[in-house]
């Protein structure tokens, strides 16, 4: 007899399979059948088409001008002294030290800020031409007090001032390379020399009729080079040649016409230097090679630069652009790269890259601004 459900379904017209169904004997079936083995080149195909659409979803990325770049190169070591105004005082300045990235880690001097520059003495004034000694633990400046200017030096940790020189018209001063001594261009003077404590001031080149005086370096056989301008009864007096001179004083000789100012990189190879047309250059030291780092076309619209001074590993050269508002850049030592490493509100320039030897300035040096 069928069962009530059964006659129910044959009522209502559906197709009804009376058939034993043998459940048990068919998943024994099932399970006795051997395991299938994977589909090895399914898989691989699976693989390669999500690598091709990584790749495809990659190049789209680049092309929208997301394309990963290299790792930054790790900025030049080294601390960068710089004289820098003030707000509300633009003709005031102090020195002070920066990275190579342009953060300000120390201000060494307060001469210009009303009320505070009793923190060293009772001096007023503007600080500026910093120069490192060879081991980078001390700078020089120039102090200018209402046009009386002379020569401090201070310990990079901002303390220790002292009071070098009292002629009343230092333009600027350097460390020679081995230490021992200290180059001085007097306005209206000429080239003095003397030992870094101050004592044994003499002249080595006597130039009392040449009011302009230019900064000196020092080459790395221990010569000086300054520029100077003396004055010829004539209106017009042609841009003063850069000129080299013994420390022990007794002659100077032409150098370089076209140039002011000339900084050699570390390891003596290369030559930077400071052109009368206000642009920056390089050369070999053998006087070869002349090439120019800053970009320009024009002369009566290109910026001017000054104060080349050289990474300690010699891989950029950093130089102030002249304006309104001054700040400081630098460059590839192959003339690529060409950045500002400063800005803002502030003039900012004589930049001097610290020497970097046995003397390691990555200690604690943030305590400024």
């Amino acid at each position: 007899m069928n069962s009530p459900d059964l006659r129910i379904r044959e009522l209502l017209g559906e197709a009804v399979d009376t058939r034993q169904i043998d459940v048990d004997g068919r998943l024994r079936s099932v399970l006795d059948q051997p395991p299938r083995r994977p589909n090895h080149r399914l898989a691989i195909a699976v693989v390669a088409l999500v690598v091709a659409a990584a790749g495809v979803a990659l190049a789209v990325w680049a092309f929208r001008g997301h394309a990963p770049t290299r790792p930054a190169r790790p900025a030049p070591p080294g601390l960068i002294a710089v004289s820098r105004g003030h707000a509300g005082q633009p003709d005031s300045t102090d020195i002070y030290l920066m990275r190579a990235n342009g953060k300000i880690v120390r201000r060494l001097t307060h001469f210009s800020e009303n009320g505070n520059s009793s923190r060293f003495s009772d001096l007023r004034g503007s600080a500026r031409a910093p120069a490192w000694s060879p081991d980078g633990r001390k700078v020089l400046f120039v102090l200018d007090r209402d046009g009386r200017d002379d020569l401090y030096v201070i310990d990079v940790d901002g303390k220790h001032l002292r009071q070098l020189t009292h002629l009343l018209g230092v333009n600027s001063a350097a460390w020679s390379p081995d230490g021992r001594l200290i180059a001085i261009s007097v306005r209206g003077s000429g080239v003095d020399v003397m030992r870094p404590g101050g004592a044994g001031l003499h002249e080595i080149l006597p130039l009392p009729r040449c009011p302009g005086v230019g900064p000196v370096s020092w080459t790395p056989d221990g010569r000086v080079l300054v520029t100077y301008q003396c004055m010829a009864g004539r209106a017009e007096i042609p841009p003063p040649p850069l000129s080299i001179v013994s420390a022990n004083g007794g002659y100077s000789r032409l150098f370089l016409e076209r140039f002011s100012r000339a900084a050699w990189s570390p390891d003596g190879s290369q030559v930077a230097l400071e052109g009368h047309d206000g642009q920056i250059w390089t050369m070999h030291a053998d006087r070869t090679g002349l090439h120019q780092l800053t970009p320009c076309s024009d002369s009566e619209k290109c910026p001017s630069y000054d104060d080349p001074t050289w990474s300690p590993d010699g891989r950029e050269i950093a130089f102030a652009r002249l304006g309104d508002v001054s700040q400081i850049y630098a460059v590839n030592a192959d003339g690529s790269h060409l950045h500002a490493v400063t800005s803002g509100p502030l003039s900012t320039g004589g930049p001097a890259w610290q020497p970097v030897g046995g003397f390691s300035l990555t200690l604690a040096l943030e305590d400024t601004a």
